[in-house]
């Protein structure tokens, strides 16, 4: 039986086969959701969505831990690293907004059929998922930009873009 060590060198050998092979585990993966959709399968809906969850962090996996593919990508990224962690952190916190105004919105058109009390725990329910993911957001942005520094302060010709003589 081959070592995981072994299936990874094999795997970041073959990287432009094994990113193919994941990009089409992925799209299986919508396809059985599509699938479960059209006959109403719940269970196509949870294997599709585990499927695309295992192949994407088989994509992520390939490209964050083995070398870059080519060291002019690695130094833009490093150059546009703000302006990416930015982005990201947008995204991040986007569907966080959304789930407040519909929490709020919720609590106003609910509170016509719903008690207090169910109002009241709903309210601290979501507001702790909120304050959850607010703390998940910050630790990532802060880890983030504690690596850039670091790079930077390490190597401040590779993190800006240029080649490091």
């Amino acid at each position: 039986m081959e070592t995981l060590a072994t299936i990874w060198h094999r795997a970041t050998e073959h990287r432009p086969a094994a990113i193919a092979g994941s990009v089409a585990v992925i799209l299986l993966g919508v396809a059985l959701i599509a699938i479960g959709e059209v006959f109403d399968w719940g269970w196509t809906r949870l294997v599709g969505a585990g499927v695309i969850s295992i192949a994407a962090i088989a994509v992520g996996a390939l490209f964050g831990w083995s070398d870059p593919l080519r060291p002019r990508i690695a130094g833009v990224m490093g150059s546009w690293s703000r302006a990416i962690l930015m982005l990201l952190t947008v995204i991040m916190v986007a569907p966080l907004m959304i789930g407040l105004v519909m929490l709020f919105g919720g609590a106003i058109v609910g509170g016509i059929t719903a008690t207090w009390s169910q109002l009241l725990a709903g309210v601290f329910i979501s507001m702790f998922f909120i304050l959850i993911t607010l703390g998940t957001v910050a630790t990532a942005v802060s880890l983030a930009f504690r690596g850039l520094w670091k790079a930077k302060a390490e190597d401040p010709a590779a993190v800006n873009g240029q080649d490091a003589e």
